[in-house]
């Protein structure tokens, strides 16, 4: 497939592997194997359990390009499913991962935000309910 923008690629959707509104997220295979091009995210296994870490989130605001938020973002609570964390996100970016400063591991992907706080669905949920998709 032809990029529409330069340093852009795009795929189709060859079929939905799995699905989960409680963890609010979809799994998708795509037609090109875009991590095998580009490398895989790796998520983070084990809850944060009350850590409080700066972290970095890499939103697509609304399509836009991609945008880093790391400045006075910083894990303020963690639950079992959910995390919550202070980051200047925009509208349009739930599903970006939220990463560990400093680290290639995603702690949580992007769900909501308000309250002055971001929330995202803890990794490690995410992880246990794909395991038996992934072909690795």
């Amino acid at each position: 497939l032809e990029p529409k923008n330069p340093g852009s690629i795009s795929s189709t959707v060859k079929s939905v592997v799995a699905t989960n509104k409680k963890l609010d997220f979809i799994l998708l295979k795509l037609h090109i194997p875009l991590g095998e091009q580009f490398g895989w995210l790796k998520l983070n296994e084990t809850p944060l359990e009350g850590r409080s870490e700066e972290v970095m989130v890499i939103q697509h605001p609304s399509g836009r390009h991609k945008s880093l938020v790391k400045k006075n973002s910083r894990v303020v609570r963690s639950y079992p499913q959910v995390i919550h964390y202070t980051s200047d996100t925009e509208v349009g970016s739930s599903g970006a991962p939220v990463f560990l400063l400093g680290e290639n591991v995603v702690i949580a992907l992007h769900h909501a935000s308000g309250f002055g706080v971001n929330e995202g669905i803890a990794a490690n949920k995410i992880l246990d309910f794909i395991k038996p998709h992934l072909q690795r």
